[in-house]
């Protein structure tokens, strides 16, 4: 485990406090919560620096730098002539691919580390935010709409049938 997150999870301060619903003084380690918070915060960092996207929602992550970095080692082998010039871009590029790779496996790595070390401290999974498509709510499977909604819908005349999948809109030529 990296220091860093070794030492997140050491982050405490113990104090004595007062219990006024219990009536009595109690040790408690006030970094409980802002702990918590600092290790959710790290997760959704992490995601975002793997598998994140830029204003455009074209992958930006280490993860598509390192798809990137594939590309060009391919282009410098397609490209290769044996000369001094293209000897020196396919050593390059085979250099940045490397780099790129030991990047992107330093920060899965940590994030795995850092979920582990939530799901230990904490006893409950965290979804970083982005991570799930269209949420933060982790979706088990898709399930039946209640009969009252389905009702409802229907008195709407917006009922799907169901076992029907849902129609797709076509594109109107231009």
């Amino acid at each position: 485990m990296s220091k860093l997150i070794n030492e997140l999870i050491n982050l405490t301060l113990d104090t004595e406090i007062y219990n006024s619903y219990e009536d009595k003084w109690v040790h408690e380690d006030q970094m409980a919560f802002p702990r918590k918070i600092m290790m959710e915060a790290m997760m959704d960092k992490l995601y975002w620096l793997t598998k994140g996207k830029n204003s455009s929602t074209k992958p930006s992550g280490s993860e598509a730098y390192l798809d990137t970095q594939r590309a060009r080692v391919k282009y410098a082998q397609e490209t290769y002539r044996g000369d001094e010039i293209s000897e020196i871009r396919l050593r390059g590029s085979i250099a940045n691919c490397q780099a790129a790779a030991d990047k992107h496996t330093v920060l899965t790595d940590m994030s795995s580390q850092l979920h582990k070390a939530y799901i230990e401290s904490y006893g409950e999974d965290y979804m970083p935010y982005g991570s799930a498509k269209g949420s933060n709510v982790p979706v088990a499977s898709e399930s039946d709409i209640p009969t009252d909604l389905q009702q409802q819908l229907e008195a709407l005349g917006m009922a799907e049938p169901a076992n029907d999948e849902p129609s797709k809109k076509k594109k109107k030529a231009s």
